[in-house]
């Protein structure tokens, strides 16, 4: 929706002063709004938010909304993140020319590889911004991300999951360490992506469909909400 008023921003702030207020001023604290606001909306979450002190302000409108996403960045003391979403290297290339972010998420799985990662990889450094590789997926492509994140000079941290099912560490054995807080603290030692894969154990684990989040607007359009 382009604009919903005020009672979600007040909410939003609500809930990031009870996040700050629980962890104190030590712990980073990062908000997504996933795309879903508009470039007007997107601005004034932001502008409720500045004063928490986020470490990012994550995908605050529509990807496509270059020039909103450039306004909502210039209005911001919080470094605006995105590229979750974008596919190709002119994409990125106007998004870094119009300084639409300080922090680049490009997804390996999404745009292209590690050989397109890394011309987005030096194209942001170039445009010195910081790079934060998406990957809410599987044992590869956080390895492959990890991997790829720290050859770069502008990396500073990676989306990682560790326990999205109870047999995950069955599958695989992982050549990078993790701290008992989450944070890496040695990159893979071993050759290539550095991690090994138990086939026998993924035979275990056939494919099951994930249950898609469907939501509907009130006239019955679907929707990203």
């Amino acid at each position: 929706m382009p604009i919903e008023g005020m009672k979600p921003v007040r909410a939003a702030a609500a809930a990031v002063a009870a996040m700050r207020e629980a962890v104190g001023p030590d712990i980073d604290i990062m908000v997504d709004c996933h795309a879903r606001p508009s470039p007007a909306m997107g601005l004034k979450f932001g502008k409720a938010l500045d004063d928490f002190g986020l470490y990012f302000f994550e995908e605050p409108c529509w990807p496509e909304a270059v020039d909103g996403l450039a306004k909502i960045n210039a209005a911001l003391t919080t470094p605006v993140a995105s590229g979750e979403r974008v596919t190709n290297l002119e994409a990125f290339k106007d998004m870094f020319e119009k300084r639409a972010v300080e922090i680049c998420q490009l997804d390996i799985t999404h745009c292209g590889g590690l050989s397109a990662a890394k011309r987005i990889a030096a194209l942001a450094e170039a445009h010195r911004i910081a790079l934060a590789p998406h990957n809410p997926q599987g044992p590869v492509s956080t390895a492959a991300s990890l991997e790829f994140g720290f050859s770069q000079p502008s990396y500073i941290i990676c989306e990682t999951v560790h326990n999205d099912v109870p047999w995950r560490q069955d599958v695989v054995e992982e050549g990078f360490t993790i701290e008992t807080k989450g944070r890496i603290v040695r990159p893979n030692t071993e050759p290539g992506l550095g991690i090994t894969i138990n086939e026998a154990e993924v035979k275990k684990h056939p494919f099951q469909q994930e249950i898609v989040l469907r939501e509907f607007s009130p006239d019955g359009a679907v929707t990203d909400w």
